[in-house]
């Protein structure tokens, strides 16, 4: 016999999938902020905050490969014989597959791990969806500001000695646009430097990558690309020498245009 399902396991099923989809970068901040509510109203914070924390280990160590058709068929003979403890495998979505065959290519082997070349429009649409999602934990972070300080070169410093490199920021803030701090960031593999700025009341939040940290981002033209999206934050993505940067925030095309112009300005050597 059937159990019907109760109200509240339903419940519970769509704040998981609603919740998936925050940590993709995939919500919208009116979004991201209902969920927010909802968990703490279901009193389940402590499994949604450990689902975030197993995400963000995950995607610490996927540099998103492409799996392949022997990695599936060995994934499934593991499965059947019940070699992989936990892992369950009606729950593997493969669009996020280049994630489970980063986490598991230690035990599988290279050899199942094939690299694809990506055109330059993939590529900065890729970085530009993990910057939206970099953006969206740091909203959901506690405490997004981790430096507290809202003097550039403080904050250029204390990066020193939790990412591998001092990013190139040369924007201060202003009046209108103002610097909060700093945060660390963890991009395909790689501590990022966050520098979060305010503009009008919203989160603005400056993302720096160096461009031989992944083998892909090296392929990453010196042009600008902007990426607009009706349910979500605008991000836009450029190179200047090593470095990558993309900013992202709601805020309108033109003001992101014009605070990257004092980011990375054209008179300043990379």
């Amino acid at each position: 016999m059937k159990i019907p399902s109760r109200p509240e396991d339903e419940r519970s099923r769509d704040l998981e999938e609603r919740w998936e989809d925050v940590l993709h970068g995939r919500a919208s901040p009116e979004e991201v902020d209902n969920v927010l509510r909802e968990i703490a109203e279901s009193g389940m914070q402590e499994k949604f905050e450990a689902q975030a924390e197993v995400y963000a280990a995950i995607r610490g160590h996927s540099a998103r490969p492409e799996i392949s058709t022997t990695l599936h068929a060995h994934l499934r003979q593991l499965v059947a014989a019940k070699k992989t403890k936990g892992f369950e495998w009606r729950k593997v979505r493969w669009a996020a597959a280049g994630a489970v065959a980063a986490a598991l290519v230690m035990a599988l082997g290279l050899s199942f791990v094939r690299v694809q070349p990506v055109p330059e429009k993939d590529l900065f649409a890729i970085i530009a969806k993990e910057a939206r999602a970099e953006y969206q934990r740091a909203l959901l972070d506690p405490r997004p500001v981790q430096s507290g300080s809202p003097v550039l070169n403080r904050v250029q410093r204390w990066f020193e000695r939790r990412v591998e490199f001092r990013p190139r920021v040369y924007f201060e803030g202003n009046r209108e646009t103002v610097l909060e701090g700093g945060r660390v960031g963890f991009i395909a593999g790689v501590k990022v430097p966050g520098f979060l700025y305010r503009w009008e009341g919203k989160p603005i939040i400056l993302i720096i990558l160096p461009a031989g940290g992944n083998p892909k981002w090296s392929h990453l033209p010196r042009r600008k690309w902007v990426a607009v999206t009706d349910d979500g934050p605008t991000a836009s993505v450029w190179r200047r020498g090593d470095f990558i940067y993309a900013i992202v925030g709601n805020a309108p095309v033109k003001k992101l245009r014009e605070i990257s112009r004092s980011i990375t300005p054209r008179d300043k050597k990379f």
